[in-house]
């Protein structure tokens, strides 16, 4: 019986280490993926652009109701896809489509942090629905356009402009923080959040974001059977690598 009982427990004991083992090996080889490294010259473009237009980025952000590095870190990511796929968007076919028929017949994405059309229609859409947001962003919603045709060509000249992006960008950010529960995350935990919001889709469940967090579809989407990435885990790893060095020194 004692032997029996011997034998169970090592058998226990080296499935619990072994499987111990295998958790320790995922989360070390986490820890070890260096983006910087696998992006190479697009990741180095990448920080060259936010180091260039740091005081612009300053002068946008510094003194809002919001921590800078959060979103920063959330938007970096994006400068990489635009390195790697900006010689081959059909921008102009795309930003005519759009014009003429809507976001429900193409929807690209363009400009300084890769937005879409439709991203900045939810965003006008939650800020109809939200009266405190409304009433602090009003002129965020005005048009000097007054087709619907006229307004989608004057939103695409809106999302050229740098300082376009970095306005919606913070508007993300405000809508993020009032819909969801936060409270609970620590700052890495809030920047993947807020990734995976500005990758996927704010309008989703805060379940639905958690889950999305650690899923790779960067940079190529969903559709592209190769080795992809997690866009969250990109943005936690410029916050922890390359943040301070470029804003606090």
């Amino acid at each position: 019986m004692k032997i029996v009982i011997l034998v169970n427990f090592f058998l226990f004991s080296m499935v619990f280490l072994e499987s111990s083992s295998i958790k320790n090996d995922m989360f070390d080889q986490e820890e070890i993926i260096n983006y910087q490294k696998i992006f190479g010259n697009d990741y180095t473009k990448a920080l060259n652009f936010i180091k260039v237009n740091k005081k612009f980025i300053n002068s946008a952000l510094d003194n809002k109701k919001l921590d800078k590095s959060i979103l920063v870190s959330v938007l970096f990511p994006e400068r990489i896809r635009y390195s790697i796929i900006s010689d081959y968007v059909e921008t102009e076919i795309n930003e005519n489509l759009y014009t003429s028929f809507g976001s429900e017949y193409v929807d690209f994405s363009i400009g300084y942090f890769q937005m879409k059309p439709s991203f900045i229609e939810k965003i006008e859409a939650y800020l109809i629905s939200n009266e405190e947001l409304n009433s602090f962003f009003s002129t965020t919603m005005k048009y000097n356009a007054k087709t619907d045709k006229e307004i989608r060509k004057e939103r695409i000249i809106r999302l050229k402009s740098f300082n376009w992006q970095l306005k919606y960008a913070e508007i993300f950010y405000y809508i993020v923080e009032s819909k969801f529960d936060l409270e609970k995350y620590d700052t890495i935990e809030k920047i993947e959040f807020f990734a995976a919001a500005y990758n996927f889709g704010f309008d989703k469940s805060q379940e639905k974001i958690e889950k999305t967090i650690t899923e790779t579809y960067f940079p190529y989407g969903n559709s592209y059977p190769g080795k992809q990435y997690s866009y969250s885990k990109i943005a936690s790893f410029f916050y922890i690598n390359n943040y301070k060095s470029i804003f606090l020194y």
